[in-house]
């Protein structure tokens, strides 16, 4: 199947750009190429949106519908997709707000705030360990597999006991915290679905690549349990506002924002050994600083980096989850994408 539509915009707001737009314009075709090779070069199709601005300024602004012939369907930077594990920021922001609030500790024992959770050896997990991926925990009815603090092993379950977490100190539900939190940052687009009502009709449809080349559709129930770790819903406009919000701006303190791009463990990657620090991976070795996600759920497929050195945004999102036996097929175009970026950034 071949692309069926593809908008490349670039910026005219010159004096707005840390690098100059006349460097992008120059390397535009080497970014429009990683999506309009011949088949032989790409192992897949692209399904989805990908977009790169700097401040307030577009860059690059591509989108394929590979699955809808109608017209009326096109993709664009405000269509809506399940962003899988980029939503752990939007729990690690609401946790450290609760800590700015002094309603919540860092260090302290998760048992604090769920006293529920009696299975022995979790009184010793904190909120830290939960949002740096080292408290050991893989099930709930599962004993610590190693000991809190030691480890780096990722922990969905951990984040959805953050979500828990911050609703039981602020008396609300995760999904009036994050509403409101997408409010604060002009994030219009974005949704958390809250428990017993449905999600937008204008969520795009997911597909799953079961095998190779053999896509389905999905028809399920909405993962309510799990939006805190994967569930939220968002469009590449609204993340590259939230890059902005979270990093340009008070939305946490200096101190919190400071402890969530603190590398402290580190975790094997396709892209080489990366730090982590709360729901950020961290790269420093690189022409400039990343602080960068992924997300892979049923359906959907996304990633997310931000440079704060140029205060530049790269967000691919996907609606289809393909084959996951092959992770650098799967996330061909985002990493293909970020490698030009990279490139163009380092000079």
């Amino acid at each position: 199947m071949k692309l069926k539509k593809i908008l490349l915009a670039l910026s005219v707001c010159l004096p707005c750009v840390t690098v100059p737009l006349q460097t992008y314009a120059t390397q535009s075709s080497a970014l429009y190429e990683v999506f309009s090779a011949d088949d032989l070069k790409n192992p897949r199709d692209f399904s989805g949106v990908a977009y790169i601005t700097q401040g307030g300024n577009v860059l690059f602004n591509m989108s394929n519908n590979l699955l809808n012939n109608n017209e009326n369907a096109a993709f664009n930077i405000n269509t809506q997709f399940i962003i899988g594990s980029l939503s752990k920021q939007i729990t690690a922001t609401l946790v450290l707000r609760q800590v700015d609030k002094e309603l919540l500790k860092l260090d302290d024992s998760i048992s604090t705030y769920l006293p529920e959770i009696k299975q022995q050896g979790y009184s010793v997990v904190t909120l830290r360990h939960l949002l740096n991926h080292t408290s050991g925990i893989t099930k709930l009815t599962h004993p610590l597999k190693t000991k809190p603090g030691e480890v780096f092993a990722y922990s969905n379950t951990g984040y959805n006991l953050l979500g828990k977490i911050v609703s039981v100190v602020s008396g609300q539900s995760y999904s009036s915290l994050a509403m409101q939190l997408f409010q604060q940052c002009g994030m219009k687009d974005s949704v958390s679905v809250a428990k017993n009502t449905l999600p937008p009709t204008s969520l795009v449809d997911g597909f799953h690549e079961k095998e190779i080349a053999h896509l389905e559709l999905l028809i399920s129930q909405f993962p309510y349990q799990t939006i805190p770790s994967g569930g939220v819903i968002s469009t590449a406009h609204d993340l590259s506002k939230w890059n902005q919000c979270l990093h340009k701006s008070r939305l946490l303190s200096p101190e919190m924002h400071q402890e969530m791009v603190k590398k402290v463990k580190s975790r094997k990657h396709r892209w080489g050994d990366l730090g982590y620090g709360f729901a950020l991976q961290l790269s420093t070795d690189l022409a400039q600083t990343e602080w960068s996600h992924s997300g892979y759920v049923k359906g959907y497929i996304s990633t997310m980096s931000y440079y704060p050195d140029s205060d530049t945004s790269l967000i691919v999102l996907e609606n289809i989850s393909w084959y996951p036996k092959n992770m650098p097929r799967v996330f061909y175009y985002h990493d293909r994408l970020r490698e030009e970026l990279l490139s163009i950034l380092a000079k």
